[in-house]
This record gives C-alpha cells, sequence and structure tokens, in this order.
C-alpha cells in the first residue's frame, strides 16, 4: 500500500503519543478469585504432583480446560553431529531403565547406533559411552541404596480431614520406595518423590523410606528420606494448597 505524506505524519504522531503516554498496568487474567473447584476435595496422586510441579498449568488445564500440546519435532533429513541436552537425556534414561533390569548398555549398542539416534561413526559410540558410563553410575547408586526387589503398585485411598487423596503409588520395594532417573536432582525431580514418600507413609506402607537418584557432578547421586511420622499433616497441607490453588 502507498500512503500519502499526510497520512504517514498521522501515523508516526499516533506512535508518538502512544509511546510518551503513562504506562499502563496489564488487566488481571483473573479479575476475580474463582469459585472453589468441589473437584478439589478428591485428588489424584499424578495430578497434586503435577500441580506443585507447574501450579499455572493445572489452574488452566484443570479450570479453563486449556491444553498446549507440545509441538512434534522434525526428525529432519541431515546427519546429527551433537545431539540437545533432550536428546542426551532420553538416551540416557533409557540406559538407566535397562540396567535396572540387568540389561548391559552394551547389547543395545548396535540397535542405538542404526536407529540414527546418535551421530555417525567414533562422535557416535564416545557420545553413547559417556552416556552408557554416567547411566552405569546412576544404577550402581541405585542399587547401593538397599531398597530391595521391586514390588507391585499400591492402591492409595486416604481420608484427611475432608480431603481424600487417590491414585496408584508406584516405585515401592522391599525396603521402601525407589525413584530413578538421569535427570539431575534438582526441586523438579525431589519434590515427586517426596509427595510420593509422604503418600506411602499416610497410608501406613512399611518400610518407610524413600530414595531418588540421578545425576550428580561426579556419576549418580541419591537422596533419601526416613519414615514420616507427621507424613498425613504434611500431606494435607500439600492438598489444602491444592485446592485453594
Amino acid at each position: 500500500a502507498v500512503f500519502s505524506l499526510p497520512a504517514i505524519l498521522m501515523i508516526n504522531s499516533a506512535g508518538a503519543l502512544a509511546l510518551s503516554a503513562p504506562p499502563r498496568e496489564p488487566p488481571a487474567f483473573f479479575p476475580a478469585p474463582l469459585d472453589a473447584d468441589p473437584l478439589a476435595t478428591t485428588v489424584d496422586l499424578r495430578v497434586l504432583v503435577r500441580f506443585f510441579q507447574n501450579p499455572v498449568a493445572a489452574v488452566l488445564s484443570g479450570r479453563l480446560d486449556l491444553r498446549f500440546a507440545e509441538v512434534e519435532q522434525d526428525t529432519g533429513d541431515r546427519e546429527p553431529f551433537t545431539l540437545s541436552f533432550l536428546e542426551q537425556w532420553q538416551i540416557g534414561d533409557e540406559l538407566v531403565k535397562a540396567g535396572l533390569q540387568g540389561i548391559d548398555a552394551e547389547t543395545l549398542w548396535p540397535a542405538m547406533r542404526e536407529s540414527g539416534r546418535l551421530p555417525m561413526g567414533t562422535p557416535g559410540r564416545a557420545t553413547f559411552d559417556k552416556l552408557a558410563a554416567t547411566a552405569a553410575s546412576i544404577v550402581e547408586t541405585a542399587l547401593e541404596c538397599g531398597a530391595g526387589a521391586p514390588q507391585p503398585n499400591v492402591d492409595l485411598d486416604i481420608e484427611l480431614a475432608g480431603l481424600r487423596l487417590i491414585g496408584r503409588l508406584d516405585g515401592r520395594r522391599t525396603g521402601g520406595s525407589l525413584y530413578v532417573s538421569y535427570s539431575k536432582l534438582d526441586a523438579k525431580r525431589l519434590l515427586p518423590a517426596w509427595i510420593r514418600h509422604l503418600a506411602a507413609n499416610a497410608t501406613g506402607l512399611t518400610p518407610g523410606a524413600t530414595w531418588a537418584v540421578g545425576r550428580g557432578k561426579s556419576g549418580g547421586e541419591a537422596h533419601g528420606w526416613e519414615g514420616q511420622p507427621a507424613a498425613g499433616r504434611w500431606l494435607r497441607q500439600l492438598l489444602a494448597l491444592y485446592a485453594e490453588g
């Protein structure tokens, strides 16, 4: 489109006035508090964990029914020379899960090499060996916790002063609960294990110990909790915060 000089001057003038005007606060996303959610008194364990990992996403999906689908990544048509952090985590986590089942990482190399997920030739082998070494250290650390053999998942149904926690508790072992991942043991990874630790203790499961195992600066790293007699009180506080959130 072609604009005349007077039109251009008017547009520039309007822009200048907008820039010189006092800043305006953006409107509130929720101008008033939402009504209490009647469904918040009964909470699934997975929903509770996701809420504390990302409260905003939980509100948008739970109350406004907004869903943000992940964008599919294009596999591309070029040979990979380096791996992103997510790609390293995906392969590393596969190696950790295999190691916990007693599968040697070397037996996975041919399939991993042919999958196209690793660089070709020597760089791919070097990347695999590095990831496999870290995964092996994580598995070794997990075994040293002494959590014992895997046990079936446990169905939960806990009543806590008008609030109810339901769902299924995984990670149970003969010596407690064990949660292992290739991820670093930051708050995002420790929090789900801690909430599950409280759930196990609140429902009276024994032994009540829990371990979270992941990547440290020099290999595998573990964080553990002993049995928690006040688990019900802590869990009720979390459920109350969930209902408020």
